[in-house]
């Protein structure tokens, strides 16, 4: 299985409905050839502004094509056949996988994708095995998070998509 991981920025992409860049977000990154995404909050500003830096945000499995969605910019957006969305409720990623999280954070990776360790690897399929037992978030503790003026649970115009 090809597990892509990422830092992020900001909440809602993918949104509530978990339909992965619906804001451009990743651009062509969402065109690589993966299986599952695991999405952790950045260390910046941003991701700290709403709650989710150093995070498990979400977790995607299986991708499943939009086909009634127009294409953005850089990429297809897409959903998934297993879908999770924790945002600023998830799980710090050094407690949960601390070698994902030196791979990601002092390595200053952007997002990983192969070359992982033994080790990378199994904390990755924990955390995709693990987040099958998992609730998403609701609506109201959706809504919650975007409290900045730029910011809607349906639209992020300023969108930087630069995790640090």
């Amino acid at each position: 299985m090809r597990i892509l991981i990422y830092k992020r920025t900001h909440p809602g992409d993918p949104n509530l409905d978990g339909e992965f860049g619906i804001n451009d977000c990743m651009g062509q990154i969402r065109e690589f050839n993966f299986d599952a995404v695991i999405g952790v909050g950045g260390k910046g500003a941003e991701p700290q502004q709403y709650g989710i830096s150093l995070k498990i945000n979400w977790v995607g499995i299986g991708k499943v094509p939009n086909k009634n969605r127009l294409n953005h910019n850089r990429a297809k957006s897409f959903t998934f056949t297993y879908f999770l969305l924790l945002e600023n409720q998830g799980p710090d990623l050094r407690e949960f996988a601390p070698k994902l999280a030196k791979r990601l954070f002092s390595k200053n990776a952007r997002f990983v994708l192969q070359d992982y360790t033994i080790e990378e690897k199994k904390e990755a399929k924990n955390i995709l095995e693990w987040s099958k037992n998992q609730n998403s978030i609701s609506n109201s503790e959706y809504k919650s998070i975007f409290t900045d003026a730029q910011c809607s649970n349906k639209n992020y115009h300023n969108c930087k998509c630069n995790a640090t």
